[in-house]
């Protein structure tokens, strides 16, 4: 699972919309990142492919992408981002299954901070 973040431009950080965006994966609490893992088992050209539309698509994009097509939603938050048209509903279980704990390991660390 990946997310995509704003990140401010360098040359103008007062800007109030962000310029480009960066890539942040899940990390589970045992360490793992799933989406990481997946891209380092692709075979190289479709992994080369996937990275080149990251950073040709979804990069300069952002959140935007979500009108491009490339997008699909799947409901409760989770969606699709489709170089490859084709979705396994075993991945999409799975993808279902990290944005739990995701959301599960970000709720837990907002109430570790507040009884700070």
């Amino acid at each position: 699972m990946a997310a995509v973040a704003p990140r401010r431009s360098r040359a103008d950080s007062s800007s109030k919309r962000p310029s480009r965006w960066t890539i942040e994966y899940f990390v589970t609490s045992s360490g793992a990142a799933p989406a990481l893992d997946w891209l380092r088992r692709l075979p190289e050209p479709k992994r080369a492919a996937w990275l080149a539309f990251v950073d040709f698509a979804l990069v300069p994009m952002g959140k935007d992408i979500g009108q491009s097509g490339y997008v699909k939603p799947l409901g409760q938050g989770l969606f699709e981002l489709r170089a490859d048209p084709k979705a396994q509903p075993r991945a999409i279980r799975a993808a279902r299954k990290l944005l739990a704990d995701c959301q599960a390991e970000q709720a837990a660390a907002k109430g570790r901070l507040r009884k700070r």
